[in-house]
Parts: structure tokens; C-alpha cells; sequence
């Protein structure tokens, strides 16, 4: 009797446990079902996806898009000066010399020649507006970035201080008589730090252009033109070698330097300092200079879909990433690290979900940037990128990640082909004048 009231009384707890058992069940069941079908639809999507991107003869192949390598007797961008500056071989003494060199002669950024203009929001020498150089060089005096023993007199400091680098300059300008300027090698990435991995090689250069910018305007303010279009045409080439990059850090920072280059261009043109033999030159250069920045966009918004689209969804769904980060939670708890929940989190989620959200990724990539490129018409986007990605869906979370820095590249982009072409006619314009 004693035991059968036992066991009346431990009843509710029994079918507490047995409804309990049953709800882990069920819900197992639904969430396996929840992943098949997210796989599967995943899948399709994907499927659906990729079938339309070759349709549309977008490259799918990372090798295609990376710029073939030219022997090095063709290439500006392998003179050792410029090569050891790309890849920075510490352990080679020579190299590192080169490179420490190199660094030498760049004009610091945050020095007064870098302070923007309120109104262009370019450096304050390098805007349209009217510039006088001689301010610009008596502040680099003044703020001890140029030495000089009488700081009344700046732009001869400004040459005089260049005269210290004239083996470097004087290499560098006889390589800039090379046909093609490609960087050497193509880099070495993950999906995490390919972009941070250019970041030093492509600073390095964009500052070196500025102080090939300074020399230039140094010596056609002293009336040595040959100097100036020696400079003129290394500048160039510095941005012939970033924007044969097809990523997006090196061809911000091409545009960024054919935007210092057009206006020295222009300034000289405007002050009358380029004679008729001069802008010949000039005009030869531009139309070296691979200037048709839609082409460059397409092929870079190709090769960011390719990384970025899917290349980081299928990283996250390898099995090195996911042995990597499963644990991650438990590492977190050690040492703070906010990053680590999430990988956590991405290293256990349905294939499914990243199919998803590659395929919508690469429409993204597609309808916003790769085609308004093609037709050449930067309102011809059939998905407004900005209601895209301010919406939360299970298919936008990686395209929130890094889409969200490529808001306004194309208008860049467009902007830049305006901006040659103008160069271009005003060269011209000025060439007909003086032929007259």
C-alpha cells in the first residue's frame, strides 16, 4: 500500500519527464527538418544562382581575373625599388635597405601639404582651387618635415631636400619608360585579410605619388619641365601598378592618385608652366594609362564576388574552418574576445543558410555593380543596394557584413571616367591654343 501512494505521488513528475523527453523530441525532429529543407532550398537557390552568373558571362574563375605577370625588363612595377616596397623581404638585407629608402622619401601624411579643403575634401595642394606652392612648401619647412637653413626661401628647400634621393628618382623615372606596370606578383590571401594585406603596399605608394607630385610642381615652379614631366609620367605608372589590382583598397587608391595627377595637369595648364612639347608628352601619357575605369570596376566587383560572395560563405563552411571554430565559445570565456561567439555560431550553421546568403550576395554584386558597369549607366541597377540591406532576412546577413562598404564605389567610379575625359580635352584644348 505504502508503495503504491509512492508512486501515485511521483506521477506528475514522471509525466513531466515523459512530456518533457517528448518536446526535446519534437523538436529535434523540427529542427532537423528546418535544416534539410534550408539545405535543400539553400541549395537550389545556389544552383539557381550560378546557372544565371555564367548566363550572364560572369567570370566565376579567381586565376582568369588576376593580371598576368610581364617579364620584368617590361615592367615597371619590378624595378627593385618598387618590388621590395610590394613585398618586403626583411631577411634580404638589400631589400630591406631599398625598402627602408623608399620610405625615406615619402612626404609625411600629416604634414600641412595633406590637410584637405573644406569644400573638395581633397589635400589642400591638390584641389582645383588656386595654390600657392610656396605657402605649401614653407609649411612642410616650417613643420621640419623638409630641413632647410633659411625657411624665407622654401621651394629651393623643397628641391634642394629631393637632391638627397637623385639616384633613387633617376631610377625610378628610367623604369617608368617601361611599357606595362603590373604589380609583381599576385597577392597572397585569406578570406579574412586579403584587403588588410594590401593596405601597407598601397599607402606606400599613393604617399610616394604625393611626393613625386611635390617634386613635379617643385621644378615646373622653378621652370625645369623635363624634372616635372620626368615625375609626372613615375606617377603614372605608381598608378598604372595600383590599379592593375582587380581589388578594391588598390583601385580606390588608383582613382585617388589619377585625381592628384589630373590636378597638377590642370594647375600647370591654368599658370601657363607646360610648353607645347610638354603636353605632348602628357597627352601620350594619358593615352597609355589604362583609363577605362568601368572595365577596372567590373573586372574588381568581379573579382569581389568571387572572394567575398562566395568565397567567404564557402570558408565558412569548410571543415578546417569549422574544427577551428566550434570551440570558439569556450575560448571566448578566456579571453574576452567578441568575435569568437560569432565564429562559434557560423561554425555550426546550416549549409543551407549560407547558400542563401551567397546566392544573394552575388545578385547583389550582379544587378548593383557588375552590369550598371557594363551598360555604363550607374542608374541602370535593378536592386537599390541600400533597401537591400537594411532589410533582416536569413539571406543578408554576410552581404550586411561587406557589401555595406561598396554604398557609392560606382559613383566613384563614373565620377573618374568625367574626370579623364576632362583632363583629356583640356590637354587638348590647350595644345590647339599653342599650335596656333
Amino acid at each position: 500500500m505504502p508503495r503504491r501512494i509512492q508512486d501515485e505521488d511521483n506521477l506528475p513528475a514522471r509525466k513531466f519527464l515523459i512530456g518533457f523527453g517528448v518536446l526535446l523530441f519534437l523538436l529535434a525532429v523540427l529542427t532537423f527538418g528546418f535544416k534539410k529543407a534550408l539545405d535543400h532550398t539553400g541549395a537550389r537557390e545556389w544552383e539557381d544562382t550560378r546557372a544565371m552568373l555564367i548566363r550572364e558571362e560572369v567570370e566565376l574563375d579567381l586565376e582568369k581575373l588576376l593580371p598576368e605577370i610581364p617579364p620584368d625588363a617590361e615592367n615597371f612595377a619590378a624595378t627593385p625599388m618598387i618590388a621590395t616596397l610590394l613585398w618586403n623581404y626583411p631577411e634580404v638585407e638589400e631589400k630591406k635597405m631599398l625598402n627602408e629608402r623608399f620610405r625615406e622619401m615619402r612626404i609625411p601624411r600629416r604634414s600641412s601639404v595633406d590637410l584637405p579643403d573644406q569644400k573638395t575634401g581633397l589635400p589642400e595642394f591638390f584641389s582645383q582651387r588656386e595654390t600657392d606652392f610656396n605657402e605649401i612648401a614653407l609649411a612642410l619647412v616650417e613643420a621640419g618635415d623638409i630641413p632647410s637653413s633659411d625657411s624665407t626661401s622654401p621651394a629651393p628647400a623643397i628641391r634642394n631636400w629631393m637632391e638627397q634621393f637623385r639616384p633613387e628618382i633617376e631610377t625610378l623615372d628610367n623604369a617608368s619608360l617601361r611599357p606595362l606596370a603590373v604589380w609583381p606578383e599576385p597577392p597572397l590571401f585569406d578570406y579574412f585579410s586579403y584587403n588588410e594585406g594590401l593596405n601597407d603596399y598601397v599607402d606606400d605608394l599613393t604617399v610616394h605619388l604625393k611626393f613625386q607630385a611635390a617634386r613635379a610642381a617643385a621644378f615646373l615652379v622653378a621652370g625645369d619641365e623635363e624634372e616635372a614631366i620626368s615625375a609626372v609620367r613615375t606617377m603614372f605608372q605608381i598608378c598604372g601598378t595600383l590599379s592593375s589590382q582587380p581589388f578594391i583598397i588598390p583601385q580606390l587608391a588608383s582613382l585617388g592618385c589619377e585625381t592628384i595627377i589630373f590636378s597638377l595637369i590642370w594647375e600647370g595648364i591654368e599658370k601657363q608652366r607646360w610648353s607645347a612639347d610638354g603636353l605632348d608628352q602628357i597627352a601620350e601619357f594619358l593615352s597609355r594609362y589604362p583609363a577605362d575605369s568601368l572595365e577596372r570596376f567590373e573586372k574588381t566587383m568581379n573579382v569581389s564576388l568571387i572572394v567575398d560572395s562566395i568565397g567567404f560563405p564557402d570558408y565558412m563552411a569548410s571543415l578546417s574552418f569549422r574544427e577551428r571554430h566550434q570551440n570558439a565559445t569556450a575560448v571566448h570565456i578566456m579571453d574576452g574576445s567578441n568575435t569568437l561567439p560569432c565564429l562559434a555560431a557560423l561554425a555550426i550553421s546550416p549549409r543551407g543558410f549560407l547558400d542563401h546568403n551567397k546566392s544573394f550576395s552575388c545578385l547583389l554584386h550582379y544587378e548593383t555593380a557588375i552590369r550598371p558597369a557594363r551598360l555604363r549607366d550607374p542608374h541602370s541597377a535593378r536592386i537599390d543596394l541600400e533597401e537591400a540591406l537594411s532589410e533582416i532576412s536569413i539571406q543578408n546577413f554576410f552581404p550586411r557584413l561587406y557589401l555595406n562598404a561598396n554604398r557609392g564605389i560606382h559613383e566613384r567610379f563614373f565620377e573618374a571616367v568625367n574626370i579623364q575625359n576632362m583632363a583629356k580635352a583640356a590637354v587638348a584644348v590647350e595644345r590647339f591654343q599653342k599650335a596656333e
